[in-house]
């Protein structure tokens, strides 16, 4: 990454974490601010979603490399592992928390939900194969990636949070 490139990033995950900070708490609670929380990559923070994001466009660009015919979007979602189920429900909630979150007022709901997806989706990534999966699975997978990557971008982007491809 070039000079410019790593301020960018480092602006919008700096920034992105103080917002998230502040947004995933109850709007009716004391909230106490700390660095160390607001920028934790294992914590309910914006640097750990926007991590999430991240590891997911590498996903699709080692996808890109390895298969550069292939075409994801193309193949049906097949719902075979467990894990893969849970993830897929778990996404379709997105229209419902945005709703939720809007109507009460509480953007921490929607912030919840995201680490929640984000929960979901590392395990997903650590328990069943990608690009070593047989075809057809491959493909089923790397296109649940996309909703993934695509759900956390839009949520964060209602937050005001940018969502870079790279950290």
């Amino acid at each position: 990454m070039d000079a410019a490139t790593q301020r960018e990033v480092a602006c919008a995950v700096g920034i992105g974490a103080v917002k998230y900070a502040d947004l995933s708490q109850n709007p009716q609670s004391l909230v106490t601010f700390t660095w160390d929380k607001a920028m934790a990559l294992d914590g309910n923070s914006a640097p750990y979603l926007q991590y999430a994001h991240a590891r997911i466009a590498s996903v699709r660009d080692k996808y890109r490399d390895q298969f550069p015919d292939g075409r994801p979007e193309d193949a049906p979602i097949v719902l075979g592992e467990p894990i893969e189920r849970r993830l897929a429900v778990h996404l379709a909630r997105f229209p419902d928390i945005v709703i939720r979150a809007m109507a009460s007022y509480k953007p921490n709901v929607l912030c919840e939900y995201l680490f929640e997806v984000a929960q979901i989706y590392s395990t997903f990534y650590q328990t069943v194969p990608f690009l070593k999966a047989e075809t057809g699975v491959r493909e089923s997978r790397v296109r649940l990636c996309d909703i993934t990557a695509r759900v956390l971008k839009t949520g964060l982007s209602l937050l005001g949070i940018e969502a870079p491809d790279r950290i």
